[in-house]
């Protein structure tokens, strides 16, 4: 229970600031607007996402946790899947339209259930990977010729 909540406070400060964003480059405000309604406007601009992200979250870790105790605390990439598809439902729910919301449960089901079965690490090859990040760094350091040249050439300087 304490891993949905989370989960909900998190969603709500994605949207919350998702919203804040959105209100930042929101159109300038017609100048007759009343400073009430204006809030009002900037308060459902603010709230409105925040909320989606929260029930979207929720609704994720809630499904997640529950597919957990179904099946004794086995944690694979089925419950990923099934949570994915429940978050992704409640993220079609926004546009209300059926097929919106079936395209949405499956590929973020499926895009979850990939991510899980990647596990904590995506790279296949690691140690290619750092020869690619770092460049190729030899095991042992060798001396150039230059180097040991100006070594002997500035001796108070050798141990730098």
């Amino acid at each position: 229970f304490d891993r949905t909540l989370y989960s909900v406070a998190v969603g709500a400060g994605v949207g919350t600031f998702f919203g804040a964003c959105n209100a930042a480059w929101y159109p300038d405000p017609i100048s007759t607007a009343t400073s009430s309604s204006l809030l009002r406007n900037v308060g459902r601009m603010v709230t409105r996402p925040a909320m989606w992200c929260a029930l979207a979250a929720g609704t994720f870790t809630g499904t997640e946790c529950v597919m957990e105790m179904i099946r004794n605390e086995k944690q694979d990439a089925w419950n990923s899947l099934v949570a994915g598809m429940a978050g992704g439902s409640v993220v079609g729910l926004i546009n209300g339209r059926p097929q919106i919301i079936a395209a949405t449960a499956i590929g973020t089901g499926i895009f979850m259930a990939a991510l899980d079965l990647s596990g904590p690490k995506t790279v296949f090859d690691e140690k290619a990977l750092d020869v690619k990040r770092n460049g190729f760094l030899p095991e042992v350091h060798v001396e150039s010729a230059a180097l040991a040249s100006l070594k002997e050439k500035f001796p108070q300087h050798k141990d730098l």
